[in-house]
């Protein structure tokens, strides 16, 4: 087959461990079974099963057309093909800059071609010289260009080839006909709830959203909030992104509750009053990590209760009760858990509501740090009094306004006279965590001072010593 140009489009099952809810005692997975991820590409909501098939089959049809039989042989063939590719692309971008034709390319030849702009590195120099250069001489031989490593795993369609082979159910090396269309079938039926072999945008939504199951006695009750009524001091999300927290109380009653509690903002609810109430607990944020975190923790409800869903496309925040993303909410959690819940409220929506109140405890807040946004401005909290299934960490500076306000606090930076300027003007170790958007700033850094660590957001960053834009040159104006 020398000669042949070799393409592939593929599409199976990636067996994939779903975006579950995971109960904070032991650990439960509520998994489906296998699954794909590339099945995403091809599941829409509509689409039926003989057309999803036929694109199956499709998609595979320009592999069959070089390789007789998805095997390790085969694999290996074509994952040897793609990286000559891209090895071959590679060559051919540093000797486009081989000036004199002696088979080298130096810097200066490179400099040449691939020009700087705007005072910053190209990037394809930069890269150019990071995968080839491998003496640093700053001349790059034919024998190095030769040399260039190309990983499996930056060739995507190699990647998919390895991971297609590996669902080889029988495990004889060989993935056939059957097998993929066995496995196409337990994939799509996966999705398909209720078997009439179309797939709806609920159902979509339903595959690693699998939620405990509502008793007939309990109260289904909805409360989202976008952000808290205070800055954490503790992090669910690590040290680049603000974590907040609020407080809500559960008042009396016999009906036990099934709570869920959607965030946008990575959160820590800490929960008072009666909740001997809550039977079960599911909580989530945007800022949940698929399969690894939901971004979320919780104080004052046994663990056992608990369900951290990894997933933000299953229940989402909403910003009224009345708004539309809350009758979606209500759709879904109906084909769910087998009927509405009795209550789907935002959490700033509950003065008069019979099962939640938001409780305010300016005492747990530090009022050094108050702000517009955050009323109670940081609530100091303990680690140790903290359920969740994420890291949980100490934030070394706060974010947003907050940090900010700590950092004059401490010496560190003084605010300028120009609108949300500030010159730090002693070293910090980061930069506050959350500065987008409406918290963008300007820093100027101050002669001597090195450059903060971490992410300044969308916030300008200037040098007083040369009077040039460090970071997010487009945003300084």
């Amino acid at each position: 087959m020398n000669g042949t140009k070799y393409k592939f489009i593929l599409f199976i099952c990636l067996i994939l461990n779903l975006s579950s809810p995971t109960n904070a005692q032991n650990n439960n997975q509520y998994n489906e079974s296998t699954t794909a991820e590339l099945l995403k590409k091809y599941i829409r909501a509509g689409i039926q099963y003989d057309i999803y098939l036929k694109n199956i089959q499709n998609s595979l049809q320009s592999f069959r057309n070089s390789f007789d039989a998805i095997n390790k042989e085969n694999v290996e063939k074509y994952i040897s093909i793609e990286k000559a590719k891209v090895r071959a692309q590679e060559i051919e971008r540093i000797l486009k800059a081989d000036l004199n034709n002696d088979g080298n390319v130096t810097l200066d030849e490179l400099q040449a071609i691939y020009k700087e702009r705007n005072g910053q590195s190209n990037r394809t120099l930069s890269l150019i010289i990071e995968k080839s250069d491998k003496n640093k001489d700053n001349v790059i031989t034919f024998k190095e260009m030769r040399n260039i490593e190309i990983p499996t795993k930056n060739i995507r369609a190699a990647s998919h080839v390895t991971e297609m082979l590996s669902l080889d159910p029988n495990g004889d090396g060989t993935l056939d006909e059957t097998e993929i269309e066995k496995i196409a079938n337990k994939t799509f039926n996966l999705f398909d709830r209720n078997g009439d072999s179309t797939i709806s945008s609920n159902e979509i939504k339903m595959v690693g959203c699998n939620l405990p199951n509502a008793d007939s006695n309990e109260i289904i009750a909805v409360y989202s909030a976008y952000r808290g009524q205070a800055i954490s001091s503790v992090s669910t999300v690590g040290q680049d992104i603000e974590t907040n927290t609020i407080n809500i109380s559960i008042k009396e009653g016999k009906e036990p509750i099934y709570l869920l509690l959607p965030s946008h903002k990575a959160m820590i609810w800490s929960i008072t009053g009666d909740t001997n109430r809550i039977s079960k607990l599911v909580v989530t944020s945007v800022h949940s990590v698929k399969n690894e975190s939901s971004g979320v923790g919780v104080i004052g409800v046994k663990k056992e209760k608990i369900y951290f869903l990894k997933s933000n496309q299953c229940i989402q925040h909403f910003e009224s009760g009345e708004s539309s993303q809350a009758l979606l909410m209500k759709g879904l959690l109906s084909d769910l858990l087998g009927r509405q819940p009795d209550i789907i409220l935002s959490i700033y929506e509950t003065k008069n509501d019979s099962i939640v109140s938001r409780v305010i405890q300016s005492e747990k807040g530090s009022s050094d740090f108050n702000t517009s946004q955050y009323s109670e401005g940081v609530v100091d909290l303990k680690i140790s009094d903290i359920i969740s299934d994420s890291k949980l960490e100490q934030y070394d500076i706060y974010p947003e306004e907050i940090g900010i306000i700590q950092l004059i606090k401490k010496g560190k930076i003084k605010q300028m006279s120009e609108y949300k300027t500030y010159k730090i003007i002693k070293p910090i170790k980061k930069f506050p965590a959350g500065l987008a958007g409406g918290n963008s700033v300007t820093f100027i850094i101050g002669k001597g001072v090195p450059l903060p660590e971490g992410k300044a957001g969308h916030s300008c960053v200037i040098s007083e010593e040369t009077g040039k834009p460090l970071l997010n040159e487009r945003l300084c104006r």
